[in-house]
């Protein structure tokens, strides 16, 4: 998998955009110290974030069948 990782970064790069990640999209301060960087840059940024679908909401983590989606009803 990072071969894969490394491939996407590569491909952006290749592109003329910086690529940066990717990076834990639930540990905050990194988040938010990534994308400050990015505003600091003169050239388009692609950001990789990862996450775990429905932390932080505590009915998703317990019935994750039942977790809130567009179209529910």
């Amino acid at each position: 998998m990072a071969a894969a990782v490394t491939a996407t970064g590569l491909i952006f790069e290749e592109m003329g955009l910086r690529y940066l990640g990717p990076i834990d999209g639930h540990n905050l301060p990194l988040l938010i110290s990534t994308l400050e960087f990015a505003k600091s840059c003169d050239r388009p940024i692609v950001i990789h974030v990862l996450t775990k679908k429905g932390k932080g909401y505590g009915g998703c983590t317990e019935e994750p069948r039942e977790v809130p989606r567009p179209g529910a009803v």
